[in-house]
């Protein structure tokens, strides 16, 4: 008996492992930029897509204290809306080990782009964004959940 429990105890834990790969490895964590001003963390859709908003900023707040707030989104309607939570990917398809076909919004630029997303060989997560043939890639290091 305690050898059947000690395998069914490895499968489950092989199991848990096998459902952070694929599409899900982005998943279940929180992303941190190299330059340490924001983190990330990313959701899966009912659909199948992912998407992410951010869920930590070095400075979130201005100097009296209030949040800061997304002033150049380009929907207007939106600059009222805290920085915090916002989302910033959107509509990522995982197929042939990577995430395409997203959109992009950098707050800071108030720039919607397409998007991928890519994981190096070090398990840094690779975001890049194009607009009219530039692109620019930020790199987020994988942070556990707390």
């Amino acid at each position: 008996m305690k050898k059947f429990f000690s395998l069914f105890i490895l499968c489950m834990i092989s199991a848990m492992a096998m459902a952070q790969t694929g599409g899900d490895a982005l998943i279940n964590c929180v992303w941190n930029n190299t330059s340490g001003t924001n983190k990330i963390q990313f959701f899966k859709e009912s659909n199948g897509t992912y998407y992410a908003k951010i869920v930590w900023l070095k400075d979130a707040l201005n100097s009296d204290g209030t949040p800061k707030l997304d002033t150049k989104n380009p929907d207007k309607a939106k600059r009222s809306d805290k920085l915090m939570g916002t989302s910033v990917v959107w509509g990522l398809k995982y197929e042939d080990g990577k995430w395409a076909d997203g959109t992009l919004y950098s707050p800071t630029k108030g720039m919607i782009v397409k998007g991928s997303v890519t994981l190096n060989d070090k398990g840094q997560l690779m975001l890049k964004g194009t607009k009219w043939g530039i692109s620019q890639t930020e790199t987020f290091n994988k942070e556990a959940l707390k």
